[in-house]
């Protein structure tokens, strides 16, 4: 077998195909070379790569500890008798040895586009001492190049020439252009630092600064001026010099774009529906309240923003929350529009919508329902139910659980704790797999080489984390089997025929939690969603426990568990009419899917609890059509105003457009809210369309504050510890409304003396400092010296 110890002129033999011809390789990727010089042995086997990479991953519970004896570290790589072929679908680097053959490199096929003359256009001519030819193919030398970048040319091959000018120099062959390229020959005079808008460069670089998540000091940094004079002599004596400008220049864009974020509040043709959470930063101590804003603007489109990130100063607790969600409520003048809040089920917002509504009812003299204004997040609700699936051991224990927490995060804790799928052997054993992968990088590299995907693991915050730890283990079934028959420290926890039968069932019931889960948390999901996925699931709850009840008793009662945490949250649910109010007022379903799919006992105290919500607020508010304002020279002609004379006329009021409208026959339709925005819908039925457009667009998940506190991770890296929440939230805010809002950019000036300024000590604690050095806070990299028996590597 090949070794490190090898010697040179060894290595070299090696490096030879059986037919003498050397294989291609580069030590930025995989070498292969023979074990051995008899043709039985002969295979090619990877030495490690020069470039490591870091692949993502999973990991629960932090690091973990290694466990494998010491005889791995010897034990061939892969013994005669263990040896196996992977199948084709992975990618693995084994090939088998009985019919080992060279690699050869693919050929690309020679190129017939015909633009050789406009690539001969973009060369340079020959310079003294330059050679005309190489190996008799005429060098092409690139016009664009600081330095001196030949390129060999080919009389049948273009592609080296074409891709240096794509990649290095912009050029598109449709046009022939090169937008990168500032000049053919000199770089242009007639540009000065005067031409320049000092006001717009300082723009960019806060754009730049906020979207790239850099640290404000790099306004100082002496190579961002070289790079500005390079282009332009005298160009970074107008760029902002301090940490300190850029904070000031960060809030006054973030005001200014406030301001017109309020006007497009105000005119939204809906209610304003909101989605709330709470997050602890990984580094300093922030915790931080997100508040996102969901509405149908004044052009009928559904839109979403960020309205503001609060630091918490005392804990997350409702009566905490609450008062800053107001003063956000009333900052940006909406108090008259408030709609629904969407969280997810903690007892803590259940505290917070009742000290909104005091208040509200304490400062605003509203009247606001904290129970039928509060939305729960479906997301959350799926994922408790997939984790009694995994985790609880009855019904009993789901009870228990939640009986005592209240608190998914905290009931999801507490099954983690029981007995259920999660301890099957088959579930158990390919975790354990895992584990012993992650524990080491060599053996992360191994595998990821072998199995063509990196390892992983589920954790308690993702959702569905458990569905995709096991597809991703059927997804390397070969090369777990592999491994494992490689090393006999695993002969007890090897993965049989029946481990795999379990694994597929399982994935085969929870993938339709993970498609309801993704269907629910999109950019234009409405919440008649989250009802037509609970009916979906419950049915295709019934029909897997039917199936599986003699062919799989394990999980058909793993199924029953589930079940019984779906229906306690669908209970909670009912507690609010607008979920019945989204499906009644789609076209597509109304009531004839409430008589069709839900039992008898659900379906009348939907429907009165509905019909008492369209009483109480919109039946009686008619508003009259708003009409398109025309200019004199759009004023309509005899005829145009003879047509819409009949329109009107053909369009008869409907006195009771609720009882009219469920009652009518559903009508196909892809999006519901525009189809209710329409002309012919806002005549019909002026009151019951608002409705519906209120409704609709209610938040199905808070998914969005889950969005926000994902950007703030990566805003808030270790290097940047020290930055300010009242910071944090000003750049977030930005990149969300860059982001989502079409606003108008206005290239705000910077006041005179602002560069020249000093800041009080106290000024500092809102910008970013220079606080001492975290140490890492990754998981450990427990490498013991153990690869998994595939891959040599050179130690």
């Amino acid at each position: 077998m090949y070794s490190p110890a090898n010697t040179q002129s060894q290595s070299q033999l090696n490096s030879r195909t059986p037919q003498g011809q050397p294989l291609r390789a580069s030590t930025q990727s995989t070498l292969f070379k023979f074990a051995s010089n008899t043709p039985k042995e002969r295979a090619f086997l990877p030495v490690q790569c020069s470039v490591d990479r870091t692949h993502s991953i999973f990991v629960e519970g932090g690091s973990v500890e290694s466990d494998a004896s010491a005889s791995d570290v010897d034990q061939p790589l892969l013994p005669p008798s263990k040896r196996q072929r992977l199948t084709p679908s992975t990618s693995s680097n084994i090939i088998d040895e009985s019919d080992a053959t060279p690699i050869q490199p693919r050929r690309r096929a020679t190129s017939t586009r015909g633009d050789s003359e406009e690539l001969w256009s973009h060369a340079r001519a020959r310079r003294h001492g330059e050679r005309d030819r190489e190996r008799k193919k005429k060098i092409w030398y690139c016009f664009y190049g600081n330095k001196d970048c030949p390129r060999n040319y080919s009389t049948t091959n273009y592609d080296n020439i074409r891709s240096h000018l794509m990649n290095k120099h912009g050029w598109r062959q449709a046009t022939g252009t090169l937008p990168r390229i500032i000049a053919r020959a000199t770089p242009s005079q007639s540009r000065t630092v005067a031409d320049i808008d000092k006001a717009r460069l300082n723009r960019r670089l806060i754009d730049l600064i906020t979207s790239s998540n850099i640290p404000f000091r790099i306004a100082g940094n002496d190579k961002l001026h070289a790079l500005l004079d390079e282009v332009l002599p005298g160009a970074s004596k107008l760029l902002i010099k301090t940490h300190y400008t850029v904070a000031k220049h960060v809030k006054k864009e973030h005001d200014f774009y406030q301001e017109q974020l309020k006007g497009l509040l105000t005119t939204s043709r809906s209610l304003i529906h909101f989605t709330c959470d709470a997050w602890t930063a990984n580094y300093g101590s922030h915790e931080l309240l997100s508040i996102t804003a969901r509405f149908i603007a004044s052009d009928g489109k559904l839109s979403k923003t960020l309205l503001a990130l609060h630091k918490l100063p005392s804990g997350h607790a409702g009566a905490q929350c609450a008062p800053l969600f107001f003063e956000t409520i009333v900052e940006y003048g909406i108090e008259q529009k408030v709609g629904y809040i969407t969280s997810d089920n903690a007892t803590c917002n259940d505290t917070m919508m009742s000290h909104l509504a005091t208040l509200f009812s304490e400062r605003l003299s509203i009247d606001w329902d904290p129970v039928q204004h509060r939305t729960r997040c479906f997301g959350h609700q799926i994922n408790l139910a997939s984790q009694a699936l995994m985790s609880a051991s009855s019904k009993e224990a789901v009870a228990t659980a939640l009986a005592q927490s209240q608190d998914p995060s905290e009931a999801i804790s507490m099954l983690s704790q029981d007995t259920g799928l999660a301890d099957h052997e088959a579930v158990d054993y390919l975790r354990q797999f895992f584990e012993w992968i992650m524990k080491s990088a060599r053996r992360r590299r191994e595998f990821k080489a072998a199995a063509g995907v990196s390892a992983m693991l589920n954790n308690t915050t993702r959702w569905n984390s458990w569905l995709s730890m096991i597809k991703r283990g059927l997804q390397s079934r070969s090369a777990i089997r592999t491994i494992q028959h490689a090393h006999e420290h695993m002969e007890q926890t090897t993965l049989q025929r029946r481990h795999w039968l379990f694994l597929e069932q399982l994935v085969e019931f929870m993938e339709p939690l993970q498609e309801v889960t993704k269907l629910c948390e999109g950019d234009n999901a409405t919440l008649d969603q989250v009802l037509i996925s609970m009916d979906f699931l419950r049915k295709h709850y019934e029909k897997s426990a039917t199936e599986y009840a003699t062919l799989n008793p394990v999980l058909a009662a793993a199924i029953h568990t589930s079940r019984f945490a779906l229906d306690k949250w669908q209970a909670i649910n009912s507690y609010t009419p607008a979920y019945a109010a989204a499906l009644l007022l789609h076209p597509t379903y109304r009531e004839a899917y409430i008589n069709k799919q839900w039992p008898p006992s659900w379906r009348t105290p939907a429907i009165t609890a509905v019909r008492a919500l369209w009483n109480d607020k919109y039946k009686n508010k008619t508003k009259a059509v708003q009409a398109v304002s025309l200019s004199k020279e759009e004023e309509p002609n005899k005829l145009a105003q003879w047509q819409a004379s009949l329109r009107h006329t053909s369009s008869v009021h409907i006195p009771e457009e609720f009882v009219h409208f469920t009652k009518s026959m559903p009508v196909l339709i892809d999006d519901a809210i525009q189809w209710w925005l329409e002309p012919t819908q806002q005549l019909n039925y002026p009151n019951l369309a608002q409705m519906a457009i209120d409704i609709l667009s209610i938040n199905p998940m808070s998914a969005e504050s889950e969005r926000v506190f994902s950007g703030c991770r990566r805003t808030l890296s270790w290097d940047r510890a020290c930055l300010s929440a009242a910071n944090l939230g000003y750049i977030e805010c930005l990149k969300n409304w860059q982001k989502n809002l079409c606003l108008e950019e206005v290239d705000l000036p910077i006041d005179e003396g602002e560069e020249d300024g000093k800041e009080n000590q106290e000024d500092q604690e809102d910008q970013e400092g220079q606080g001492d050095t975290l140490e890492g806070q990754g998981h450990c990299d427990d490498d013991d010296g153990v690869g998994i028996g595939i891959i040599p590597l050179d130690n």
